[in-house]
């Protein structure tokens, strides 16, 4: 088995930059398709986690490091879901991969806590798997997701488009809340109109949105299995518990100023706050504003 890493997101000096080739993620078009945009970032209290470029363009160093912590608690997950740890020591030296049978541990997830959002799965497939949306999934606006999305179990609506996606978002969040201190925002909001060559942030009004997901009872309940199933020699049960509580986003405000909870809206590490145009490098680093896809995943 293999995990394959984007050097795209490993650069650190603007010379590493000019040598980094990486081709935009495919499922980004699928978006096009539907009437709002699945927004997330990780915050360091109310700034971006990941901080923002020096006056020469440079990355601090730290900062790559815990963007790629956040990839790499996502894809050792499910690598760990397909071998669960307390079965590691049952495994027979001539065994392969391929001879293994174990049942998923997000599989036992799915039947013990799942999702009953419906028709969120019929979106994901959409959003992530390329499929044509009925008319009805067409229509929904950032507000008729959110209202879909909040009172069920998942931390991402990546969550409804396999078990295996539900599972790794839980386990990530979680401990990048646990290790590093971050908060995960997630947001549905209105998308520019196809007329706008350069998006700028107001052209992303928040529907729907809330930092610190995790938090949420209905989630927390199905993180505390995922980590336990995933990390048995110890209990996080205490460090769940003491993750921030989740702070619901301003829907009169954009994407942007939603940067700032509980306190004055200020503006974000762009040339000019909230007027600038939003590329697809700043969407996954400084602004935040984009897709999951952009990174991983």
């Amino acid at each position: 088995a293999a995990i394959y890493l984007d050097a795209g997101i490993l650069w650190v000096t603007q010379d590493e930059r000019g040598v980094v080739s990486s081709e935009p993620d495919y499922r980004l078009a699928f978006g096009q398709q539907v009437r709002f945009a699945d927004n997330w970032r990780y915050v360091d209290g109310n700034r971006p986690a990941f901080g923002e470029l020096d006056e020469n363009g440079n990355a601090d160093i730290d900062n790559v490091a815990a963007l790629m912590a956040s990839l790499l608690f996502h894809e050792l997950a499910h690598a760990a879901d397909s071998i669960p740890p307390s079965r590691i020591a049952t495994l027979r030296p001539d065994e392969t991969p391929y001879d293994i049978r174990f049942n998923r541990l997000s599989d036992d997830l799915a039947d013990e806590a799942p999702l009953v959002a419906f028709e969120l799965f019929g979106v994901a497939n959409v959003l992530f798997g390329g499929a044509e949306p009925s008319a009805r999934e067409a229509r929904y606006t950032a507000a008729d997701i959110g209202a879909l999305f909040e009172p069920d179990g998942a931390s991402d609506l990546y969550a409804y488009y396999t078990p295996r996606e539900d599972f790794a978002m839980l386990f990530e969040e979680a401990m990048m809340g646990i290790h590093y201190g971050f908060s995960r925002d997630v947001a549905f909001t209105s998308v520019p109109d196809a007329a706008v060559a350069e998006p700028r942030c107001a052209d992303y009004r928040v529907g729907w949105g809330v930092r610190g997901r995790v938090s949420t009872p209905q989630v927390l309940r199905r993180a505390e299995q995922a980590v336990g199933a995933l990390l048995p020699e110890r209990d996080y049960a205490a460090d769940l518990a003491a993750l921030p509580a989740p702070i619901a986003m301003d829907t009169r405000r954009d994407w942007c100023e939603n940067l700032a909870l509980g306190t004055r809206p200020m503006a974000i590490p762009l040339q000019a706050a909230g007027a600038a145009p939003v590329t697809a490098a700043d969407r996954a680093s400084v602004s935040g504003l984009g897709s999951r896809r952009v990174l991983h995943r």
